[in-house]
């Protein structure tokens, strides 16, 4: 199944295998969680205050030393699609994992969150 999302109006939209739903942000996240948890998809969590250099614009390569922890068993191996949370474990993205990099995820889909 493939997701990606955008930003329109007052929430955001998560296309799920072509059929478009308009969810709130808040929404859209808890459905990404539930998604990589049920499917076994590691999560690599931010460190506070790290978010901001990859969302919206930023740099598509989180490097390492960006990332607090990894959760997920067995762990992410090299290709493997993972989800990206910020220091709260709020999901923001979808990457993919490179063990054997100083970039250890390249962004692939972001959940665009709205400014209060």
């Amino acid at each position: 199944m493939f997701y990606s999302s955008t930003t329109a109006g007052t929430g955001s939209r998560l296309f799920t295998s072509g059929s478009l739903q308009r969810l709130p942000t808040s929404s859209a996240s808890t459905i990404l969680h539930d998604i990589s948890s049920s499917k076994g998809v590691a999560k690599v969590i931010l460190k506070k205050g790290k978010t901001q250099l990859f969302r919206d614009g930023g740099s598509p390569m989180v490097y390492s030393g960006a990332v607090d922890r990894i959760i997920g068993r067995p762990p992410p191996k090299t290709g493997d699609v993972v989800l990206v949370a910020d220091g709260t474990q709020t999901p923001f993205a979808w990457g993919f994992y490179n063990s054997s990099s100083m970039f250890c995820v390249r962004l692939m889909m972001q959940l665009k969150h709205e400014s209060s």
